[in-house]
Order: structure tokens, then sequence, then C-alpha cells
């Protein structure tokens, strides 16, 4: 994959956008299927709440959507107990007992898959997954590049549905008269708040070392922070920037 394809899906701005950046992805690596599945709250929870973006076959949804269906699915247990990513078939649902689930979605495409998580916050877990009709690659190689690519994906994926799918904190009475961020900047004064450094923010964002400088730099500025970035993220956060 080239970088291009991870950032149209990291940039995307509107769900259409969004959409279309995950098909084009998984349509790269050879997988017809794609879905991005935004969890909210625990699986057992009667409060789950799942939202989903992708190009799951109408004739499907109707199953797709059903949450019994969802708490039991193997799949999904495993993207919620474990974010590493993994590839799936057939003996995955059989070893687990579910072999019955498998018989259900695999007239409609679902018969092998890869997929990976990433957590967005506040409790919400974000779940990337390609799916299709043919087999996997036999070579581990080949398997392994695959797996990495739907980390990296999940990652990526993970900027826009903040942007994107999590609704909002209510703003501020007076938010009229608060600083206003652009979507870069909120994304780089988020990942610099998750730890990482300037480097690796412009490694997820595609963005070279010196231009997310800048725009930590011009956040500081529209803030009025002459410190640190650390305290630019206590104000942002304090007045419902981030």
């Amino acid at each position: 994959m080239q970088p291009g394809d991870y950032e149209a899906v990291s940039q995307s701005t509107t769900r259409e956008e969004f959409r279309a950046a995950l098909l084009g992805f998984a349509a790269r690596l050879d997988f017809p299927l794609v879905n991005a599945l935004l969890v909210d709250g625990e699986i057992d929870s009667p409060n789950l709440k799942i939202g989903a973006i992708g190009n799951t076959p109408k004739s499907f949804l109707v199953t797709h959507s059903d949450l019994q269906k969802i708490r039991t699915d193997p799949v999904m247990h495993r993207l919620l107990d474990d974010p590493t990513p993994f590839a799936w078939d057939q003996d995955f649902y059989a070893r687990r007992g579910m072999g019955h689930l498998w018989e259900v979605q695999a007239p409609y495409g679902y018969r092998v898959g890869v997929a990976a998580s990433i957590p967005v916050g506040g409790g919400q877990r974000l779940l990337v997954g390609v799916d299709r009709h043919d087999k996997l690659p036999t070579s581990s190689l080949l398997l392994a590049r695959l797996q990495a690519d739907l980390q990296l994906l999940a990652v990526h994926a993970h900027v826009a549905a903040r942007r994107i799918l999590v609704k909002p904190a209510p703003p501020p009475i007076d938010s009229l008269q608060l600083p206003r961020l652009t979507p870069r900047e909120t994304d780089v004064l988020r990942w610099t708040d998750e730890g990482k450094t300037a480097f690796e923010v412009g490694m997820i964002l595609g963005l070279k070392e010196r231009t997310v400088n800048s725009y930590l730099e011009s956040v500081k500025e529209k803030l009025g922070v002459v410190g640190k970035k650390e305290q630019a993220i206590k104000v942002a956060k304090a007045l419902g920037l981030l």
C-alpha cells in the first residue's frame, strides 16, 4: 500500500469520503467487502451501540445488524479482547463452536477475512475488517503483510472516525468566542496528547516532522499558550476543543 492510500482514509471529512476511502483501500488489497464498526459499550451490555460504515450487501443487513448475533460472533469477541490484527476463516468459527454463523454469512461473501481494532476513547473501539469469498494467501509472509496493512488502516481510520463518527460533547454557550482549531490541528493535538512525538505523529498523519511542529505552534498561538505543548493540551481540553 502507498502512503496516499492511508492518507485518503485519515483525511476524510465526511461519511461519504470515509466510506469511499475504505472501499478503495480494500479493493487495492483485493477484498471486495470492508467495514469499520464503532463499538460503544461492553459487548454484553443492554446499552451496547454499534455504528457501521462500509459496503455490507443489502440482503445481509438484517442479519448483520442483529445485536444478538453480533454478541455471539467470535470475530467480534476476538477484536474486543485483543487488538492484534488477525485472519479468520471457516475453521476459526468451527473451533469456537460457531460454525453455523459462518454458514449464514458465507453466501454473502464473508468466507474469510482480516481484521484489527483500536481504542477511540470514551470507552469506544473502532473495528476494521476486510472480507471476501476467495481463500486467504497460503504464504505466511503475505498474510503477515495483510495483517500489518489492516493494523495501519485501523490507526488511520481511527483519526477519521473520531472526527466523523464520534458525537462531540455539547459546545459551551459562549462557543462563538472560543478559538477555532482546524481539523488537522485537532488531529495533531490528539495524537500528541496520546504521547506521540512529532515524528510519530507525522508518520501517522503523513506529514513531515517540521509540519507537525508548525501545527503545534499554531495551536499554542491560538490558545494564547507560551509554555510547552502539554499546556496547550490542558487549555484545549478545558475549553472543550479536545
